[in-house]
């Protein structure tokens, strides 16, 4: 499920950035995993995903990593986006324009702070300014509801492709 939600996401960012002048390369448009054909093991597969997506990343001229995801925990009380940032340049100041801009806009009485992502091989690998999205928690129901539906989709793609044209327009951040 957390697959076909981020791809839902991510295609709808990708419609919304073209809307602010952005050509967002995605690295799948299907809801399959980017492995090598030699990967044969399931740690292998997701060994293999993670080493493409880097390459690919690595590859962009002037990237900028936005990684769409879903949290989850076992206690359900937890709910609220939070984003998290690599250790480069530029990642922290976009990691809180997002927050802060996905709490204001969605969620006003949460606490979440950005938070830098010291355990995401993704992050930790890439060069480029890059932050990761937990858009919401499917462990919660009453969030996984919301983050399921078209019209929640689409005010958290509005949200998040605001703070990345805002960042990108900034002096010194344009691609």
């Amino acid at each position: 499920p957390e697959s076909q939600i981020n791809l839902a996401v991510v295609l709808r960012m990708r419609d919304i950035l073209a809307f602010y002048g952005v050509s967002p390369m995605v690295l799948r448009e299907e809801d399959i995993s980017l492995h090598d054909n030699s990967a044969v093991s399931l740690r292998e597969k997701k060994v293999s995903d993670l080493k493409n997506r880097v390459a690919a990343i690595e590859g962009q001229r002037s990237a900028t990593l936005l990684s769409i995801h879903q949290n989850t925990y076992p206690n359900n009380r937890y709910h609220g986006a939070q984003v998290f940032y690599a250790p480069t340049a530029g990642s922290q100041d976009f990691a809180q324009l997002t927050q802060s801009l996905l709490i204001s806009s969605l969620n006003p009485k949460s606490k979440r702070a950005c938070k830098p992502a010291e355990s995401v091989y993704l992050m930790q690998h890439i060069q480029c300014t890059g932050i990761l999205v937990e858009c919401g928690f499917l462990s919660n129901s009453q969030e996984e509801a919301n983050l399921r539906t078209p019209e929640y989709q689409k005010k958290l793609c509005c949200v998040i492709a605001s703070a990345a044209d805002a960042f990108l327009t900034q002096e010194g951040n344009m691609v």
